[in-house]
């Protein structure tokens, strides 16, 4: 699970196990997260599973390629 605050244009979430590998789990529009993740009032932060994260990058909710950064 991850926890947030705050707001941004873009979110990259990378996992980096204890040998250095590592593995981009979702990039591309906050907003997007966003609309899917909970708030904790308590902590005063947003929260969202990983798997849940997956699942949106494989949807390609707000993924970000090349081509869309064009001018």
């Amino acid at each position: 699970m991850i926890g947030f605050r705050g707001t941004a244009d873009l979110m990259l979430v990378i996992k980096v196990d204890a040998e250095g590998e590592w593995e981009e789990i979702y990039y591309g529009d906050f907003s997007d997260v966003l609309k899917h993740a909970r708030y904790s009032k308590r902590d005063n932060k947003h929260t969202l599973t990983i798997s849940k994260l997956r699942q949106l990058a494989e949807e390609g909710a707000g993924r970000i390629t090349l081509d869309q950064n064009r001018s």
